[in-house]
């Protein structure tokens, strides 16, 4: 009821694939036949990763409103979010040498 009216601010935080580039961005793409509107908000670009951190801020409460705009309307998907586009898959990081209790063998675990 407060987010209705209008009393109460939501900010969300997201990691995006790709580069969004600075300066506030109003989507008004509507979701399931309604209107939606949400300011998006690049924060900071990792090149290493390829990823940028946005600020969001949601004026209406869709169902995926954020997800969907980002994905959608602008072309960023957000970081593990199969839903919408991301990889399902990601390749492991390190493997992590064990012994089993049972057999006492060294094993290796990917993570």
């Amino acid at each position: 009821e407060a987010f209705v009216r209008g009393a109460v601010r939501k900010t969300y935080a997201a990691r995006v694939h790709g580069h969004m580039r600075s300066g506030a961005v109003d989507v008004t793409a509507p979701l399931g036949g309604k209107h939606a509107h949400t300011t998006v908000v690049p924060v900071h670009y990792d090149e290493r990763s390829d990823t940028t951190l946005v600020r969001c801020h949601p004026h209406t409460g869709r169902t995926h409103q954020i997800r969907a705009h980002l994905a959608v309307a602008l072309g960023h998907v957000i970081v593990g979010d199969t839903y919408y586009g991301a990889p399902a898959v990601f390749e492991p990081c390190y493997h992590l040498p064990t012994r089993s209790p049972c057999a006492g063998a060294a094993t290796s675990h990917r993570q």
